[in-house]
């Protein structure tokens, strides 16, 4: 991971991700510092999009939620940009997405599906700064092991293979069993 040391805004690190030479990178912005990110593997990116899947046909019917995919940046403070493998932003908080810029306010589900490039503190610290930026879940996947963590403002559970994984109060009566996450390759 590299991290350039020198504080940027957003509107600076909109720019800076925006430059010819980054087009092929991925960066988050920590404490007002450009870090570049590991892209993850198919794998991961699979597991992603069946996340993505699942809650855009919830949301066909129940039309409550934006959802954006890896790549969309959220600005979850003053000084911190994350993009998330997966973000779900309730209508009646924002009732469109920007065109430019980050979404200037945090998701309301996170997830981060863990790659093999990811630390532990990496992940540890992401779901700190959502927390505490107000994401009321944040659905940390592990491939390797066919879990999900779910992480709120009191606490985490882990669920296995045979789990459901559910929206909470962000998506009522949504239902993804955890084996329909992790297709067999």
């Amino acid at each position: 991971m590299v991290t350039l040391h020198k504080l940027y805004t957003s509107a600076e690190f909109w720019d800076f991700v925006n430059l010819p030479e980054n087009s092929n990178k991925a960066f988050e912005r920590w404490n007002g510092e450009i870090v570049e990110v590991s892209p993850s593997n198919p794998y991961s990116s699979l597991v992603s999009a069946q996340i993505i899947i699942a809650i855009g046909i919830y949301l066909k019917t129940n039309p409550i939620a934006w959802i954006t995919g890896e790549g969309a940046g959220y600005d979850i403070s003053a000084t911190d940009t994350l993009a998330p493998d997966v973000a779900v932003v309730l209508r009646s908080r924002q009732s469109s997405i920007p065109s430019k810029g980050f979404n200037p306010i945090p998701p309301d589900i996170a997830v981060e599906v863990v790659s093999p490039g990811n630390t532990a503190n990496e992940i540890h610290g992401k779901v700190l700064k959502y927390i505490q930026a107000g994401t009321q879940l944040v659905w940390v996947v592990y491939p390797d092991t066919q879990t999900v963590a779910i992480h709120t403002a009191v606490g985490a559970r882990t669920l296995t293979i045979n789990d459901t994984l559910d929206g909470g109060t962000v998506l009522p009566n949504f239902a993804l069993p955890i084996q329909e996450i992790f297709p067999q390759t």
